[in-house]
């Protein structure tokens, strides 16, 4: 099963993305900004993109993608600033909308296999 980065500033949303992909058989793993990245390769990420963090989200992206160059990036924005960044960097899906655990794990169902 695929190996997935969350990246998120908010530990419970982090960790509640982590637990419904686990229960799906995802490998997680869970950074807050300012953490080091995997060094190993990484299949999927979601990846929280805020006005106040947007540097620190496309040097994550940035750092991902060296590492893992066919990564698939979903980027959770907040607004259309976040958005545009988000397109600016390369990532396969960002949306804007509050989204269910679910419909978050099938989002990443649909890039991974794409």
């Amino acid at each position: 099963m695929a190996r997935i980065l969350i990246l998120h500033s908010v530990s419970f949303i982090r960790e509640a993305i982590g637990r419904q992909l686990a229960k799906s058989g995802y490998e997680t793993v869970l950074l807050n900004y300012g953490e080091q990245l995997p060094t190993e390769p990484i299949d999927a990420a979601i990846i929280e993109a805020e006005c106040n963090l947007l540097a620190p989200f496309i040097e994550a992206v940035s750092g991902l993608k060296e590492v893992s160059p066919d990564i698939k990036i979903l980027a959770l924005c907040c607004c259309g600033q976040a958005e545009f960044k988000a397109k600016e960097a390369g990532c396969d899906k960002y949306t804007t909308e509050l989204l269910s655990l679910q419909k978050i794990q099938d989002i990443l169902s649909g890039i991974l296999t794409a």
